[in-house]
């Protein structure tokens, strides 16, 4: 739901009970509720994405008045003039906003650089209820239920690529492999994320929307001899055997360097050759790095009268 315009609510406003799945609200505008504005009721978002919407009072990307569930949830670059530019949840006791497994970073003030990501609009009753492994920029002083397992607050960067088509029916945000975002999530999620993509690909679940496509490359040495192999991006670092863990379709440039009385026989598996090896990662790869010892030879010398 993209680039729409209303007083309350610029992606949607919805009274009573709603369940959004799979979902982007973005470059949307409302005086209140930039993206979404959930009014009285019992709200469900999972797996949604929350982008660049603009509230010309309060909360740029969602408020919700009613019982909100949100889960597995990017809220990010969205901006309001009067706080909560990421989420904003009612304020009194009777109302709660239970959360887990969501990414909101990066939403500020309009027109500064100030950080608004989690507030309360009434009163200061925490409403907000965490089952874990949230992660959040800046929250309200008044909000003191993220302390659960995996929780992280004050965080400055999600580290995320732009919203754009990844694949999957909607536009989401790209996880780069150093956002804190990755393997973040614990072992227990949603089956599969905002795109489709099963959950998890790499040791355990992403936070947020997005779960980044990983592969790893398995190295192997052989031969008599003995060296190290590196790799460009950083992750391959061993003179035995090893694997790491990419991004999917990281082009993977591997380098071998051969310890004193070894020398480099070549590559095996996807790779081959003597030289430097690029290695695609669109796919689960292996790749064996041969060193064999140097032999010296002695020839004596003859002395002739």
């Amino acid at each position: 739901i993209l680039s729409n315009t209303a007083l309350y609510g610029g992606g949607i406003n919805h009274v009573n009970s709603i369940s959004i799945v799979n979902s982007t609200f973005a470059y949307n505008t409302a005086q209140e509720g930039g993206g979404l504005f959930l009014s009285s009721g019992t709200h469900t978002v999972v797996n949604t994405t929350v982008s660049n919407n603009t509230a010309t009072d309060l909360s740029g990307g969602l408020v919700s008045y009613g019982n909100l569930t949100l889960q597995n949830s990017t809220i990010v670059q969205n901006r309001a003039v009067n706080g909560g530019a990421g989420l904003m949840g009612y304020g009194v006791a009777f109302v709660t906003a239970s959360l887990d497994r969501n990414l909101i970073v990066g939403n500020v003030i309009s027109g500064t650089t100030t950080a608004s990501d989690v507030d309360l609009d009434n009163g200061t009753a925490d409403s907000f209820v965490s089952n874990g492994y949230n992660i959040l920029g800046a929250v309200d002083a008044n909000v003191m239920a993220f302390n659960q397992v995996g929780d992280q607050t004050a965080v400055s960067q999600a580290n995320l690529g732009p919203l754009q088509d990844n694949g999957g029916l909607t536009w989401t945000h790209a996880l780069q492999m150093n956002s804190p975002a990755v393997n973040a999530g614990g072992l227990t999620c949603a089956a599969a994320d905002q795109r489709g993509v099963t959950r998890p690909q790499g040791a355990a679940c992403d936070v947020g929307a997005y779960e980044l496509d990983q592969f790893s490359l398995t190295l192997s040495l052989a031969g008599t001899g003995a060296g190290r192999v590196t790799s460009l991006p950083a992750g391959i670092d061993c003179g035995t055997s090893c694997t790491f863990t990419f991004a999917a379709d990281t082009a993977v440039t591997l380098t071998a360097s051969p310890e004193n009385g070894s020398f480099f026989a070549g590559w095996g598996g996807a790779c081959s050759g003597k030289g430097s090896c690029i290695v695609p990662l669109d796919q689960l790869q292996n790749v064996t790095a041969t060193f064999d010892e140097l032999y010296l030879i002695y020839l004596p010398a003859v002395e002739r009268p």
